[in-house]
Order: C-alpha cells, then structure tokens, then sequence
C-alpha cells in the first residue's frame, strides 16, 4: 500500500512539474494520499490507541 501511495504522489509532483494547468488534480491526489497515509495509519496503530479486552 505504501508503494501505492508513493506513486500517487510521484504522479501528482510529475503533473506539477510536466503540466501545470493540472495542478488542481495534482493537489486531490496529494491530499487523498495524504489521507489514505493517515487511514492506513489508524488502521494499524488502532490496538495501541484502543486497547483490546479488559482494563
């Protein structure tokens, strides 16, 4: 998934840079991987921030 979001942002800085009338699609790449980073980090530290089974 990480490699995922990697290209994604890969592509929105190749947008900006390559064609710049694109920058509004660059910018809802970068902030939906910037919110699948923050998802999939939840997901996984979900067991940390709230325990499992009795206090």
């Amino acid at each position: 998934m990480e490699f995922t979001l990697f290209c994604i942002a890969a592509f929105a800085a190749y947008l900006v840079f390559k064609k710049p009338e694109k920058e509004a699609l660059a910018d809802k790449l970068l902030f939906g991987c910037i919110g699948m980073s923050f998802f999939i980090w939840i997901m996984m530290s979900w067991s940390t921030l709230l325990p499992v089974g009795n206090f």
